[in-house]
């Protein structure tokens, strides 16, 4: 495995603004843990192929709205048909926050989530994060064993795998 230089474990923690207003925190990682990254994403890949769910819609290419119109329309044919029909919708706040990684560690294992891709990651999710606002910057925070990095390419397969490992119970 690689480990990457201390300087590739920072990452910077910016905010942009959101459509509907607010903003939300999006990560700067430094350019050699990203194209180790694009590097592995083949690995990435044929992991989310191999792995995918027949209910989980949030594919490349993909969007919300087509979803939910394919679900509407499913609906729509079943219940013309005669069959009952329930739709659940479920919206995770926050959900990049609320990853432990000791936990998504645990299901990468259970998974078989390309291990290589997931030290690589790691080092960088892992690493000290430094908030910056208004041209001002804080102190490094390091310790963080919760929550992803939003800007990260793996930032979806993790999301993904602590998924599958919560509803494949």
């Amino acid at each position: 495995h690689v480990l990457l230089p201390i300087q590739a474990m920072i990452s910077v923690l910016v905010f942009i603004g959101k459509s509907m207003g607010g903003e939300r925190p999006i990560a700067l990682m430094e350019t050699s843990s990203r194209i180790l990254g694009r590097l592995n994403r083949g690995s990435i890949r044929d992991w989310g192929v191999k792995h995918h769910r027949h209910w989980d819609s949030a594919l490349a290419g993909s969007s919300c709205l087509s979803a939910a119109l394919t679900r509407s329309l499913r609906v729509e044919v079943g219940v013309l048909q005669g069959r009952d029909a329930a739709v659940g919708l479920w919206d995770i706040q926050k959900v990049y926050d609320s990853i432990r990684w000791h936990h998504l560690f645990q299901g990468a294992k259970d998974l078989s989530f390309p291990c290589t891709a997931l030290v690589l990651a790691a080092q960088s999710h892992l690493g000290a994060r430094v908030i910056a606002a208004s041209n001002c910057a804080s102190l490094p925070l390091y310790c963080v064993d919760t929550s992803i990095l939003a800007g990260d390419g793996y930032a979806n397969e993790f999301a993904r795998l602590m998924l599958y490992q919560m509803l494949d119970v």
